[in-house]
């Protein structure tokens, strides 16, 4: 049987419905406060070289390590891989978001980075900073990948850090998760079969609901030429 308008137009309100947000993941055993992103402002809060202030994203503040930069963060609508928010961030070569508190043992960073311009990196920080394990760089753009990075932490002031690894970097990241040990206990991991790119981005949506539109105008003029035949 053919598809009639009115079911193409039920179709597209279950298509733009799933589009709108994705579940948020329970957070037990995450150590990163605000991981997740669903607190913070859409407001750009901006800074400059070796100024660390609080950012757009609660719990996380911002620095920028290139002289003569700007680091840019805001609470972003999409893309994102859970809830309905990520972390924009746009600066230069390791300028971004950290979260330090006092931590011992093995620990892992992970995250999920979506990369407009240049690349991202995963650091775990000690020693107010000054020491560092330096995680793998994004390789992409226009796609999620996955990140994540583990140190043995000496329980000095230190933890998360999200920065950019090149210079002209303009990334998303969404899906923080910190925990204790030596591997990511994260849902997001990908060995537990989590892919945010098999979940088309809102454009993608948009160019759907668009086609939808069209093939249903298709069908209903047809219906209408048939019934003055």
């Amino acid at each position: 049987m053919k598809p009639t308008f009115l079911s193409l137009i039920f179709a597209a309100g279950l298509v733009a419905g799933s589009a709108q947000a994705l579940p948020v993941v329970d957070q037990t055993g995450n150590l990163a406060y605000n991981g997740n992103f669903e607190w913070g402002s859409s407001t750009e809060v901006s800074s400059g070289y070796a100024a660390s202030v609080a950012s757009a994203l609660p719990f996380w503040n911002q620095w920028g390590n290139t002289f003569n930069t700007t680091v840019i963060t805001s609470r972003a609508n999409g893309p994102f891989i859970e809830g309905n928010h990520a972390a924009h961030i746009t600066g230069n070569l390791d300028d971004g978001l950290y979260q330090y508190y006092g931590w011992s043992g093995f620990h892992t960073l992970s995250a999920w980075v979506y990369a407009v311009s240049g690349s991202a990196h995963l650091i775990l920080a000690g020693n107010s900073g000054s020491a560092t394990i330096l995680g793998s760089a994004s390789t992409h753009t226009g796609q999620w990948e996955y990140l994540t990075v583990t140190a043995d932490m000496n329980g000095t002031y230190g933890g998360p850090v999200l920065y950019g690894a090149s210079n002209n970097a303009d990334f998303y990241i969404d899906g923080v998760w910190f925990n204790a040990g030596a591997s990511s206990t994260s849902p997001f991991n990908p060995a537990t079969g989590f892919n945010p790119n098999a979940v088309p981005e809102p454009e993608t949506w948009a160019m759907l609901l668009a086609g939808l539109g069209l093939v249903g105008l298709k069908l209903r003029r047809t219906e209408s030429e048939s019934i003055h035949l």
